[in-house]
């Protein structure tokens, strides 16, 4: 069984989701990169969480650290959650590439599959034929493409709006920040349900 919870913005989902994986795992610790947000630290230390880092980014290369990202990763203990960033959402600007993100995707099914099987006593045939047979390419990925491209486009002309139709004085500046955060998010949730019912109709 899946379920899914939308939730306002990055910082709210993570703190939604820091809640209920502590429910879940009450003593493993959380991972962050280093460096992050540093909002990403105060969110899962007030969920209960003991936050330790992992390596992330070489500042000689001016890319990501592989290498000693997954030693770090490696050297954590069992159940450790891990938070990773997606492509373009972590401060540094350097993001890991795309076969370097496989090799973190099939930890993700291995790892679901020792948490159902083992922990939760899903049986293995299920799991796996549940993973083959629920994965559609282009329902779960291509859609997932798809809106995530008009939400760009949409996120895009607004803060372009936002930005030319402020004043040019650090309050209008602040002001249009905040129109454009509100405007967005709103316009991605409504976006989302339009798309959702479009693309699920049948």
């Amino acid at each position: 069984r899946v379920v899914t919870a939308e939730c306002l913005g990055g910082t709210g989902a993570l703190r939604v989701g820091a809640d209920f994986i502590k429910r879940l795992n009450l003593n493993a610790p959380c991972a962050i990169s280093n460096p992050t947000w540093e909002n990403h630290r105060g969110i899962f230390e007030s969920a209960g969480f003991d936050v330790v880092e992992y390596t992330y980014f070489d500042g000689k290369t001016r890319g990501v650290d592989f290498d000693g990202m997954v030693k770090s990763l490696e050297s954590f203990p069992k159940n450790t959650t891990v938070l990773l960033h997606a492509c373009c959402h972590n401060p540094t600007g350097a993001d890991i590439t795309e076969a370097q993100w496989r090799q973190f995707t099939a930890v993700g099914v291995l790892g679901g599959y020792f948490v159902g099987v083992p922990l939760i006593g899903v049986d293995s045939g299920a799991f796996w034929s549940q993973m083959q047979g629920g994965v559609d390419l282009f329902s779960d990925i291509g859609n997932g493409l798809i809106k995530s491209m008009v939400f760009g486009v949409a996120v895009t002309f607004i803060a372009l709006y936002q930005g030319y139709e402020s004043k040019p004085t650090p309050e209008g500046v602040s002001q249009a920040t905040t129109r454009t955060v509100v405007i967005s998010s709103l316009s991605v949730l409504a976006l989302d349900f339009l798309l959702t019912a479009m693309m699920f109709s049948n």
